[in-house]
């Protein structure tokens, strides 16, 4: 699945709290059913 989704570049590194739970809905899934993330800000 693929989602796209942003924020305000003034309040960077704050991107995966908006990013992965909009991937996680478009899989299909809940945060419940991954048992690890691994979080890459570049």
């Amino acid at each position: 699945s693929f989602v796209a989704t942003g924020v305000d570049p003034a309040v960077m590194g704050i991107g995966p709290a908006v990013a992965i739970p909009a991937a996680v809905k478009a899989a299909g899934l809940e945060a419940n059913d991954i048992d690890l993330f691994e979080i890459n800000e570049v």
